[in-house]
């Protein structure tokens, strides 16, 4: 899913509500909605930790990637592993967030998660339980350096992210 969005006319900025974002049930779901980006910008307020955390991080320019594996598990129980990558980046230089323009280093700024998930098909309708891990972020931590996460890190996220959707069977 690739995607991009510019100002038209004299106008050089983008409305916010048409800015793109990434994560969720439905993106990367390993990443709550709106969570990574844009680029290897991290807003500080984000890093507070407070429940609940409303997400607002997003972008002029969109790269998603996402691998599916589904097979049947039994009568209308399904079951994926997937494989996810991606992250917003804006078109413009933005001195209050650093690292959020897009550059030639945007592979060094994707967010990639991976999971698996339960899928009930009632052949009308499917409901999706997926639990997502992140296995790498799009900024590098503050203490480590790093932006791939340990074997220990990758453990301590328990269930991992639990997203639940209702979509259509195709």
């Amino acid at each position: 899913n690739i995607g991009t969005i510019v100002g038209y006319g004299q106008n050089k900025a983008v409305p916010f509500v048409r800015q793109f974002g990434v994560g969720g049930p439905n993106s990367l779901r390993a990443w709550n909605i709106k969570e990574p980006g844009p680029g290897a910008y991290r807003n500080p307020l984000d890093k507070l930790e407070k429940s609940p955390i409303v997400y607002t991080n997003q972008g002029d320019l969109k790269l998603e990637l996402n691998a599916e594996y589904r097979f049947k598990i039994f009568y209308f129980v399904d079951g994926a592993i997937f494989l996810d990558a991606g992250n917003v980046w804006l078109i413009h230089n933005d001195n209050d967030r650093p690292g959020a323009v897009f550059t030639k280093n945007f592979m060094s700024q994707m967010a990639v998660g991976t999971g698996y998930g339960i899928r009930f098909n009632f052949n009308f309708f499917l409901i999706r339980f997926d639990f997502g891990y992140k296995l790498r972020s799009p900024y590098k931590d503050e203490f480590t350096g790093r932006n791939w996460y340990t074997f220990k890190e990758f453990r301590q996220q328990g269930l991992g992210n639990v997203q639940v959707a209702v979509n259509y069977p195709f």
